[in-house]
């Protein structure tokens, strides 16, 4: 097997090909970026909604449960439970 003997030219190749492939790397790096930061962005937007409906929610509930608990003593208070 014939050895390779790395000359100015054939290292100048190599560091040209590394450059082309990091470059590469670089971009496919910084469009994963983009698409992560957007992802998030929709990610942030449907937690926001969810938290407006539990608040929502919970405000019904809490609505309801003041409900029972006036019926509740309106009933201790005629004397009727």
């Amino acid at each position: 097997m014939e050895r390779l003997k790395w000359t100015d030219s054939l290292i100048d190749e190599r560091m040209a090909t590394m450059d082309k492939s990091l470059d590469r790397l670089s971009e496919e790096i910084h469009a994963l970026r983009d698409e992560m930061r957007s992802g998030f962005a929709s990610l942030r937007d449907e937690v926001a909604e969810v938290r407006r409906d539990v608040s929502v929610a919970q405000r019904q509930m809490t609505l309801i449960m003041a409900g029972f608990a006036v019926g509740l003593l309106g009933l201790l208070g005629a004397g009727q439970f």
